[in-house]
């Protein structure tokens, strides 16, 4: 029940998206060769030629995939904001190591000084072509030439506002230093809650952020007070009914929250604009949020409860820590902050009044379709071939489809667990682009694994049961102990 595309990576929302257009206002430039070679020798080609080359042919900028100026503003406005907050949000400078990479060409802007030899110097930024290693599927913190930096996909950021992409660059300016933030071990990374599987924490958990997000509209006073109450109440008698869900819950409500409560503060200064975004976002991942609720239920609630500690005026970000089994507790924090030494009962909150009824209905639908749709996966993989394609390069997933969370698959996927993407999407990379019709991928690394019980070849065309594969010119299917997988050739 999924906006797939905006929920999938990573229990991540807003990611930078893949690839831009040509390169019209370079036309009269000159070209700048990545390596000190004599312009006689080497001829720029046309600049709408993106092709993927080579990381030891020469770059010229005229050719280059990411529209030069767009990406300097950008790092501008990013830096300004870092400078501007000079270290108060967080103790620190959040200045860090971006690179904005385009997966279709492998081209790259980088705004440090990068050491390999097919970068080469511009206006202050440094541009060039990644090799294959340093490219991530939907970019990230990524260690390339001895740093470690914070990549991020570039495709139609024109269609974006300035906000959505600097979003994005505050939070993973967060992610690259997490130690320096949160302490020695930095953040544990954000684990999946097995209990949001259950109905009883499906519907707390949503009732939950409807009574955080009414106290953050109310503006203060009594309404916010009884609305806080009545979050705090539902929060305990969750935790008092699932066993040790706590420890899990806090440290991913800092590892995961902390980010975009950065991005939010930084970045969408004015409330009215951090209760749009945050609006967008339960919508689009905790209403009827399906298999995602267990990654994006703590996302929103560690944010709501920094932004409301806000609100009140408390001092509460010091020490703040995200370690498994030792992360802060951001409902006792508020819960101190308002006086509440103990938790109100459950029966004292209106439930009502935060959709218990509706949430319900839709979660027992939810949990029905879960369960018919992760028999089916069991289905689908059990005793026949699989294919498997390398999930480095690619260029992301697109389309409308369920993410389930499967125990354990039958043989030959034997053994793997994960989720298993269900749905009319696609995927694509490096190899060419995979299609299902209602078709189940498994998620997984460093492959991806399809039920391959029918695989029919015409060329690069391969038709499975419910997919079709277009395979680049590079690639091939190759046989192995357990079926096939996807190969350079």
């Amino acid at each position: 029940m999924k906006r797939a595309v905006l929920l999938l990576i990573a229990g991540m929302i807003l990611v930078m998206l893949a690839g831009c257009g040509g390169m019209d206002e370079y036309d009269g430039m000159p070209p700048l060769p990545r390596f000190d070679a004599d312009a006689d020798d080497v001829s720029a080609p046309e600049p709408d030629v993106q092709e993927p080359r080579r990381h030891d042919e020469p770059l010229f900028l005229s050719e280059l995939s990411i529209p030069f100026d767009r990406a300097a503003e950008l790092f501008a406005a990013a830096e300004a904001i870092f400078d501007e907050d000079g270290g108060a949000l967080w103790g620190t400078h959040l200045g860090a190591a971006f690179m904005f990479f385009d997966p279709a060409t492998n081209h790259a802007v980088a705004n440090r000084p990068v050491r390999d030899d097919s970068f080469f110097e511009h206006d202050g930024l440094y541009v060039g072509v990644l090799p294959e290693e340093a490219l991530g599927g939907a970019g990230g913190v990524t260690r390339f030439d001895a740093t470690r930096w914070a990549m991020m996909r570039w495709t139609g950021t024109e269609d974006f506002e300035d906000v959505w992409i600097l979003q994005q660059m505050v939070r993973m300016a967060v992610d690259l230093q997490p130690s320096v933030i949160f302490g020695l071990g930095g953040t544990s990374g954000a684990m999946y809650n097995p209990h949001l599987g259950e109905l009883f924490a499906r519907v707390s958990v949503q009732m939950e952020i409807n009574a955080l997000m009414e106290a953050y509209i109310s503006g203060g006073g009594d309404a916010m007070m009884d609305a806080l109450h009545d979050a705090l109440a539902i929060r305990a008698e969750r935790r008092g009914r699932i066993f040790n869900i706590g420890r899990t819950e806090n440290s991913n409500e800092i590892s995961s929250g902390m980010g975009i409560y950065t991005e939010l503060v930084l970045a969408r200064r004015e409330k009215d604009l951090k209760i749009e975004w945050l609006e967008m976002f339960i919508d689009a991942a905790i209403t009827n949020g399906g298999q995602s609720l267990a990654w994006s239920y703590s996302q929103v609630s560690g944010v709501l409860y920094a932004l409301l500690l806000d609100e009140i005026g408390v001092e509460w970000r010091e020490g703040v820590r995200a370690t498994h089994g030792s992360a802060t507790n951001l409902g006792e924090l508020l819960a101190s902050a308002i006086g509440i030494t103990e938790p109100m009962a459950i029966g004292l909150v209106d439930l009502e009044r935060y959709g218990y009824s509706e949430i319900t209905a839709a979660e027992i639908t939810w949990m029905e379709n879960n369960e018919r749709m992760t028999q089916e996966a069991f289905e689908a993989f059990d005793g026949v071939p699989v294919l498997r394609i390398d999930n480095t390069g690619n260029w992301g997933f697109y389309g409308e489809f369920e993410a389930l969370w499967v125990p354990q698959l039958p043989t030959p996927a034997g053994g793997w667990s994960g989720q298993v993407f269900y749905g009319d999407f696609e995927y694509s990379g490096n190899f060419g682009t995979i299609t299902f019709t209602q078709g189940r991928m498994l998620i997984g690394h460093p492959y991806h694994r399809v039920p391959a019980a029918r695989m029919d070849t015409f060329g690069s065309t391969i038709i499975g049961y419910d997919w079709v594969l277009e395979l680049s010119d590079d690639y091939a299917i190759e046989a192995t102990d357990n079926g096939f997988r996807v190969v350079e050739r």
